[in-house]
């Protein structure tokens, strides 16, 4: 199976079912297949890049966030100020730089850990949300904002065709699709995830950061995966009404939250302009540090794990500085639940792994290559 990339989207097929025709039309709450979450993260993309032989140009894990490498680009967007060039560099990102320099770490995940315990949130001493410019916090989003999109311009470039089915996941996530109400907890930005389920023919639909009623997800139709997106996406912006500049972290220009208006959402956006506030949610800003404080996503996704007979983790490490918000995930899972945790050797005595056996639940290790196994997937979560 193959889909295509022209012109940044995807092309999909029509819709087709892979369960009984009878459940089609229903709302989500009413299906009567047990649910299942997919909780994945950096490792799950390069899965499914190693796949495609795609070489290691983007690493989508933290330690290859901050790096000066030639094939790392900064791509413009429309009126921008910059050229075509290297991503990393201190006139792009003066605040970055100078942290980094007071921070004194050579490591990005220290980096991001130093930055966590540092106040960069939006300051909500004026009503429930004021956002300036002008901050290390809007910058870091900025940046990670281009640093995934130069990944999906590359990865998504027209003519590229990606053959899905040479991925070990590709059987297993048919299966998850046919025989559970699927849940898919994202904490990447990119827009991997939303593309390889409408290339498998399925309906995605997006939990993203926004407001609104619970219940509303809930009469979804069943046909449709949840894809909860913990940490935000490049393709997900807010518009304020107030216009937007090509590099706004390099002015300094004030927001309250009654003027960001508007949540707009599309998965295939060409994202030739720049959001006026890139949805991104950086490691270790668990809780409050989104564009929209009150945001729902974690609520559902909570609400899916605690209701799920079957929770599988890839390419999730749990380690710092986002262990507390991966534990509070784990804490979800009911103790009659079955979790498979899919990972590397060295995954084995990870963090993950330890969170996981401290839930007490009914645990399993699984190497990628034990995937091919994954034949099988019985209501009473058996597997053969």
């Amino acid at each position: 199976m193959t889909f295509h990339s022209y012109r940044n989207t995807v092309t999909r097929p029509p819709q087709k079912n892979y369960w009984d025709e009878r459940y089609y039309g229903l709302g989500f709450s009413r299906d009567p297949r047990d649910r299942c979450t997919l909780v994945i993260g950096d490792g799950f993309t390069r899965s499914f890049l190693n796949s495609q032989s795609i070489p290691n140009i983007y690493s989508c894990s933290i330690e290859g966030h901050f790096r000066e490498k030639e094939n790392l680009l900064y791509v413009p967007v429309e009126g921008d100020r910059f050229e075509k060039g290297v991503l990393w560099e201190q006139n792009k990102w003066p605040r970055l730089f100078e942290l980094w320099s007071d921070f004194g770490v050579d490591d990005p995940r220290e980096f991001y850990d130093s930055i966590a315990k540092a106040y960069i949130n939006p300051d909500k001493s004026i009503g429930a949300i004021t956002y300036s410019t002008a901050s290390v916090g809007f910058e870091l989003r900025c940046y990670l904002w281009h640093l995934f999109r130069s990944q999906h311009y590359y990865l998504f470039r027209e003519g590229v065709k990606y053959n899905v089915s040479n991925w070990e996941w590709y059987e297993p996530l048919r299966i998850l699709m046919s025989e559970y109400a699927l849940g898919v907890a994202n904490f990447n930005y990119d827009l991997i995830a939303e593309h390889i389920i409408g290339g498998l023919n399925h309906a995605v639909n997006i939990v993203a950061h926004e407001l609104g009623g619970v219940d509303r997800y809930k009469h979804r139709p069943c046909d449709s995966i949840a894809l909860y997106k913990l940490h935000g996406a490049i393709s997900y912006y807010y518009e304020t009404g107030q216009g937007s500049c090509a590099n706004p972290w390099l002015v300094d220009a004030r927001y309250s939250r009654n003027q960001v208006v508007n949540p707009h959402l599309n998965i295939d956006v060409d994202m030739r302009n720049f959001p006026e506030f890139p949805d991104i949610v950086p490691p270790g800003h668990y809780g409050a540090d989104k564009i929209v404080p009150d945001s729902n996503v974690s609520v559902l996704c909570k609400d899916h794990i605690s209701n799920s007979s079957l929770v599988i983790f890839c390419g999730l490490s749990a380690e710092e500085p986002d262990t507390a918000e991966v534990r509070d995930l784990i804490q979800q899972i009911s103790s009659e639940s079955r979790v498979i945790h899919v990972g590397l050797e060295n995954d084995k005595s990870g963090v993950l792994a330890a969170l996981l056996q401290q839930q007490k639940c009914n645990y399993q290790f699984m190497l990628p290559e034990q995937l091919k196994s994954f034949s099988v997937i019985k209501r009473d979560g058996g597997i053969e």
